[in-house]
């Protein structure tokens, strides 16, 4: 049996949210590519089923399962062709999906078909990635209730961003992730990176003047106003705080 190489650290960091979820949840990594994340998983002690649109890498991916991990290990990770989520079944009974390297825009479109007992998203856009398509993810998350932390690494290119989402519960306890609960979607997912935020609460709780954030609030509400005029904007989330 080969050895595994080291995980990347953009994996790294993906796999580590996964996990900590829970070991026993069965996790999708959607986008598998040629299984280095799945594999990892598996080697965690996970329950994976593994998906990807190509045949080509899918198959890389089998070949890589086979070479490195034991007969038990197998039997814990499934490979499956197929476009995103469609590709599920009820019995897999999925609680994390992983969709790492993958545009923004693309993971946006996939992420409408969440299957109801998905209740961790970890989601790794490609670097660099649009802002104006971070935003849209970040009003999507936000408005299917689904509650945002974000780590943020430097990697060639620009910022790796690792984005998980925890769907949330009603005072009963039920999981809601479609937004349609009150209760829960007075939480509030914010939608700006963690630095940029901080720069842009001083300014509107403390009156600091500072004239690239005072460009970047009104794009932004521009931005936001285009892409979906439903959600509240950052200005009125921070004055009824």
């Amino acid at each position: 049996m080969a050895k595994s190489s080291p995980l990347a650290p953009r994996l790294l960091a993906v796999a580590n949210a996964a996990l900590a979820a829970g070991p026993q949840l069965c996790i999708a990594d959607i986008g598998c590519y040629v299984g280095n994340l799945a594999v990892h998983l598996v080697q965690q002690g996970a329950r994976v089923v593994a998906i990807d649109v190509a045949p080509g890498p899918l198959e890389l991916a089998r070949q890589k399962a086979q070479d490195v991990l034991s007969t038990e290990g197998q039997s814990r990770l499934e490979f499956r062709l197929g476009d995103g989520f469609a590709a599920l079944k009820v019995e897999d009974d999925v609680g994390v999906a992983c969709l790492a390297g993958l545009p923004a825009g693309l993971l946006l479109q996939l992420l409408n078909s969440t299957p109801p007992s998905v209740t961790r998203l970890v989601l790794q856009p490609t670097c660099p990635t649009a802002p104006e398509a971070m935003a849209a993810l970040r009003c999507w998350l936000h408005d299917s209730a689904w509650q945002l932390t974000e780590h943020i690494s430097l990697e060639r290119g620009g910022a790796c961003i690792t984005l998980v989402a925890d769907a949330l519960e009603d005072q009963q306890g039920n999981v809601h992730h479609s937004g349609e609960c009150t209760a829960v979607a007075q939480h509030r997912a914010q939608l700006l990176p963690m630095t940029l935020r901080e720069r842009v609460f001083q300014q509107l709780l403390q009156g600091v003047e500072d004239d690239e954030t005072n460009a970047y609030i009104e794009l932004l509400h521009e931005k936001l106003e285009s892409m979906h005029p439903d959600s509240p904007l950052l200005l009125k989330q921070v004055e009824a705080a």
